[in-house]
């Protein structure tokens, strides 16, 4: 298939050739230490264990969302519980039920979050990850 070539917008495989575009350099990734957000989902999964991933938007910026995941388990003695106590869930009565979302979505939050290395077959990332402990409400 031959495509038309426009000098001003050449396009190309669903794209552009545009010599002339400019793309800003931004920083990668956050630094580690103590930052603030508001919480903007609770996302449940079942594999391989049932987990409770909760989505963090970070303050003051336009792209970064972080995931702090955990098991799915509330009781007094598991990070989920801890969590939500400290988000003002009494979880004290054995037996009854509660929804986390309705208990953590849209709360401010602030939280501690270092970088880790992982490694791919392919390539090495830094990663931030949110010190599950460090979530707390503001």
């Amino acid at each position: 298939m031959t495509e038309e070539f426009d000098e001003e917008h050449a396009t190309f495989d669903k794209g552009v050739i545009d010599p002339e575009r400019e793309i800003e350099i931004t920083k990668s990734g956050i630094a580690d230490g103590l930052h603030t957000g508001v919480i903007t989902k609770v996302v449940y999964r079942d594999e391989p264990y049932q987990y409770a991933d909760i989505y963090i938007k970070v303050d003051n910026t336009d792209e970064f969302e972080l995931k702090v995941g955990y098991p799915a388990r509330i009781s007094e003695g598991t990070a989920f519980g801890r969590l939500l106590e400290r988000f003002g869930v009494d979880i004290s009565s054995v037996g009854s039920k509660i929804k986390p979302y309705n208990a953590l979505v849209t709360k401010k939050c602030k939280f501690q979050t270092i970088t880790e290395v992982v490694k791919t077959d392919k390539k090495t990332l830094n990663v931030a990850r949110v010190i599950k402990e460090s979530l707390k409400p503001m």
